[in-house]
């Protein structure tokens, strides 16, 4: 994340199996005021896609320790969508987004539970 503004980059740079010639570099939406509060504490990031430079609609989605989720589609969205879930989320959990069901789940800790979480506030 570039703290000036808030812009934050995902790149392939670090990924061994990534073209070295030319890594993918996405940039997404700045953080609000609101999310860069809780930018530490951001806890798992999700990419609905390998292949971002061939799909040009997948979601982009992280969930910070507690209650929050948040995703955005990099090629249509200026800003981030944030989700209020209704419970906890645990340490260990992660996020799948579903193209065919348009929901996001999330999976806790051995997947004993799931739960979907539709995206319904924007922020």
């Amino acid at each position: 994340m570039s703290h000036p503004d808030s812009t934050i980059h995902l790149t392939q740079v670090l990924n061994p199996w990534s073209s070295e010639s030319s890594p993918k570099t996405i940039t997404l939406p700045p953080f609000t005021d609101h999310l860069v509060l809780h930018a530490e504490i951001v806890r798992n990031v999700s990419l609905s896609t390998y292949l971002p430079n061939q799909d040009d609609d997948y979601i982009v989605s992280f969930n910070f320790f507690g209650s929050k989720l948040c995703y955005c589609m990099p090629n249509r969205d200026s800003n981030w969508t944030i989700i209020d879930i209704s419970f906890f989320c645990e340490i260990n959990s992660s996020i799948i987004y579903s193209r065919k069901d348009q929901i996001f789940y999330l999976l806790t800790t051995g997947c004993a539970y799931m739960h979907g979480c539709l995206g319904s506030q924007k922020e």
